[in-house]
């Protein structure tokens, strides 16, 4: 039975293939269509606009565990071989929507803070559509 109400942020999470990352404490989408001006002197006193090409990306914050399912060494090596993720943000709940697309890891900071938990950020890049289906299983 699919979400109903305002969604509790708890219940979105990132996947990499279908593999939720590990260690979650947030996560978010960003959607971008910038636009260019039109304007000419035909236009009167009004700006007028296009559309540009769409962009689209994920982020997330998670703490930082070595041995962890899929967490922070993962993404890691990920990164470093340039390979391009299938990346989803999606509640798993059936009837629910989930967006995906392949992306690119473009930022992977990690913190070691004094007697605290060590945590890191990630930011990925769509390359390419970003999709949404619905979650069936």
């Amino acid at each position: 039975m699919p979400t109903t109400g305002i969604l509790n942020g708890t219940l979105m999470a990132l996947y990499i293939s279908g593999t939720k990352v590990a260690n979650l404490t947030s996560n978010g989408m960003t959607f971008n269509r910038p636009t260019r001006e039109t304007s000419n002197k035909d236009s009167g006193n009004w700006v007028t606009k296009k559309s540009k090409r769409a962009s689209w990306g994920m982020s997330g914050s998670a703490f930082l565990a070595f041995d962890a399912a899929y967490g922070w060494v993962d993404l890691y090596t990920a990164m470093m071989s340039e390979t391009d993720v299938v990346l989803m943000s999606s509640t798993e709940v059936v009837g629910d929507n989930k967006f995906y697309g392949s992306a690119r890891i473009t930022d992977l900071p990690a913190d070691f803070p004094d007697d605290d938990n060590s945590s890191y950020n990630i930011t990925f890049e769509g390359t390419g559509p970003l999709y949404v289906g619905t979650v069936l299983t």
